[in-house]
């Protein structure tokens, strides 16, 4: 993403606290949750609300970082990643990274079945998955994308064709604002 494409997104929705674009390593991804803990504006937000935006931060990165991992061609976890507040005072995790063919299926599948479902339907799924413990630490078990979801206001994916068979993966989460859902 260039500068001007930065600013552009300053200007469409408002205040960026975090833009991060190259390649994701746990370090890293704990060193960026750890500066934003310490940002006075998260703090201000409440634990619950504060904890909801960490918590997202971290399930997107750590995706961005798997999947940035099953192919050759790829670099673990480039991307680019970005934490902001909107006008309305509503705060998103955008992320944007390049992924297989197979694993825009596979996340394309989970995202889908996650966005017809209703909030009930995805605590209820998401406690099945954490009880089951099956897919507790396999990477892509999904069970993260869950964990977004029922966090998370809304959600959005995108794919657009790379090269090579790739996809650029594109997607977007908003917590409201507290106080109502804009």
């Amino acid at each position: 993403m260039r500068l001007d494409e930065l600013q552009a997104i300053v200007e469409d929705h408002g205040i960026i606290f975090l833009a991060y674009g190259s390649s994701l390593t746990q370090d890293i991804i704990a060193s960026i949750a750890s500066g934003l803990e310490k940002n006075q504006e998260f703090s201000e937000l409440g634990l619950g609300f504060s904890s909801d935006i960490f918590t997202v931060f971290v399930e997107v990165a750590q995706n961005m970082m798997f999947y940035g991992r099953r192919h050759p061609e790829l670099q673990s976890g480039e991307g680019i990643i970005v934490i902001g507040r909107d006008a309305e005072g509503n705060y998103y995790v955008h992320s944007r990274n390049t992924i297989t063919a197979d694993d825009k299926t596979l996340i394309g599948d989970k995202l889908n079945t996650i966005q017809s479902m209703n909030r009930d339907e995805i605590r209820q799924m998401y406690r099945q998955l954490r009880k089951n413990g099956a897919h507790a630490h396999d990477a892509g078990a999904g069970i993260g994308f869950y964990e977004i979801a029922r966090r998370c206001d809304r959600i959005e994916h995108a794919f657009s064709a790379a090269e090579n068979g790739l996809f650029h993966y594109v997607f977007k989460s908003w917590l409201y604002a507290r106080g109502g859902k804009s």
